[in-house]
């Protein structure tokens, strides 16, 4: 058996007014032929999963590699960066033919800036390469926006199950052991398939509780049946804009099982519609919070939701690092930033010494990431990879570029990033000689992936509405391609 893999992820932000280059995936990874074993094996990531069921399977495969590229979430792909990526996947490809299969490691929301719908346009290719008898399979984001193209060119799409994600290693594991059945089996089966025109802010989409804990279990338990081949639920990337938005259900099951299926499946649309407004949640301001904070047990981790940079946040709000200034009493907090800037003059001036400096990405004063002066002393310079101890994506080598550690008034302990980044992982601050629990307060660049590697540490958790990229309040980001009414950004009373 020949057994074709590539994968391509990254999490567009059409909010994000700074393109993906090349340098954002060679920073994250990008990799070709043994490479992608000798970086990915035994990894929690999706062809970590996939390397796993090859090599237990009972039949010997022949894995023929393709390219593996992850970046983080970031403004959309630039043209000739897509082109090129996507020329890393097809050639390899068309090299290797003929192949009993294909797997494909994507995301499920990548623009580029000539295209929407990247996952579609590389579904479609690969399709038109290998015909339409080879199967392919594809492993998708929990926040995919599954679209008619990528529907169309993959025998089956498969998702991750839980959020925080922590089951991308077996979301692969899944989708080679289906993939695998195809090619061995040949079966036929029919695909059913429901948008609920839905996009979510990602506050109380969490998998472990609430109204998505109670689809995912309805989900999970079709996969149990006997004659249901797959069975996901996508709950769509927020801060996309593209046509094919929506929540989304997707089960492929025996024809004889279709009926029922479909009908449940409608069932569970109408379940996830009837309750939409379950997913909405207030949150406190800064102001709010600044002053309750004193009620909060510590060490508090503080969700900056409009800067999200494992959403396409650029990760240089100031919002957060201003007020924590203003206050009479300080507490010791450690806040993460981007600004190649202020990391060049800590760079220059060395470890010990002390730096006048304006942290933040802009000096327009409206802006929320308004740079502010400061003083602060060189604590600790590093520029080596980092690699991922917690449970999300653990395993994992990023490569984030130069950073410093600078200590501002006695109180503030702000980590300065030459690139933006993921940041939810506590060695992101152990690397730097900074323990975690040893803060009163953590600020937090992602929504949910902190929480599993800080679960030991942080004794309250609070989510802050605050303005960027990843503006939790949807109806203030200019959208403009996407399919309307949807809700929560139109009064949507009746669906069918």
């Amino acid at each position: 058996m020949k057994i074709y893999f590539s994968g391509l992820y990254q999490e567009t932000n059409s909010f994000c007014p700074v393109m993906t280059d090349m340098g954002c995936f060679q920073r994250g990874y990008l990799l070709q032929d043994d490479a992608i074993r000798k970086r990915l094996n035994g990894t929690n990531t999706e062809l970590g999963g996939f390397f796993e069921a090859v090599a237990n399977y009972p039949a010997p495969i022949k894995t023929i590699p393709g390219m593996a590229a992850w970046a983080v979430a970031y403004g959309p792909v630039l043209r000739d960066t897509f082109e090129r990526l996507a020329d890393l996947i097809v050639a390899p490809l068309k090299d290797s033919l003929p192949v009993d299969g294909v797997f494909l490691s994507l995301h499920g929301s990548l623009v580029a800036e000539h295209l929407d719908d990247g996952e579609g346009v590389i579904l479609k290719m690969v399709r038109e390469i290998v015909g339409e008898s080879t199967p392919i399979v594809c492993s998708l984001d929990f926040h995919a926006v599954v679209t008619e193209r990528m529907l169309k060119n993959a025998d089956m799409l498969i998702g991750y199950r839980t959020y925080p994600h922590v089951d991308m290693g077996e979301t692969g594991r899944r989708a080679t052991k289906a993939l695998l059945k195809l090619v061995t089996e040949k079966f036929r089966f029919d695909t059913v398939f429901r948008r609920v025109p839905m996009i979510l802010p990602v506050d109380n989409t969490e998998t472990i509780d609430g109204s998505m804990f109670e689809v995912m279990e309805r989900v999970k338990n079709w996969e149990k049946r006997p004659g249901v081949f797959s069975a996901s639920a996508f709950c769509t990337h927020p801060w996309v804009d593209l046509k094919g938005h929506g929540v989304a259900l997707l089960v492929y099951v025996e024809k004889s099982g279709h009926g029922e299926i479909e009908k449940e499946l409608s069932q569970l649309a109408d379940y996830i519609w009837n309750g939409r407004h379950k997913f909405l949640r207030n949150y406190p301001d800064v102001d709010a919070f600044m002053q309750k904070i004193n009620e909060y047990e510590k060490p508090i981790a503080i969700v900056d939701s409009g800067d999200i940079t494992t959403a396409g946040g650029m990760g240089d709000s100031t919002v957060l690092l201003r007020n924590l200034l203003s206050m009479e009493e300080r507490i010791l907090s450690a806040v993460p930033i981007v600004d190649a800037v202020t990391l060049e003059k800590a760079w220059s001036a060395g470890e010990g010494q002390t730096i006048d400096c304006s942290a933040g990405g802009s000096n327009d004063k409206d802006a929320y990431n308004l740079r502010v002066p400061l003083t602060a002393t060189v604590m600790r310079l590093c520029d080596q990879p980092l690699i991922i101890k917690g449970t999300s994506f653990s395993g994992m080598k990023l490569d984030i570029g130069r950073r410093a550690l600078l200590q501002v008034e006695d109180s503030i302990f702000l980590m300065v990033l030459e690139f933006t980044s993921m940041m939810n992982d506590p060695q992101f601050w152990r690397s730097m000689d900074l323990e975690p629990n040893s803060m009163d307060l953590i600020v937090q660049k992602s929504h949910k992936l902190f929480r599993a590697g800080y679960a030991d540490i942080v004794k309250s958790v609070v989510t802050v509405d605050t303005p960027g990229c990843t503006d939790r309040n949807l109806k203030r980001l200019p959208f403009s391609k996407i399919d309307r009414p949807i809700f929560p950004m139109d009064d949507v009373k009746y669906w069918n």
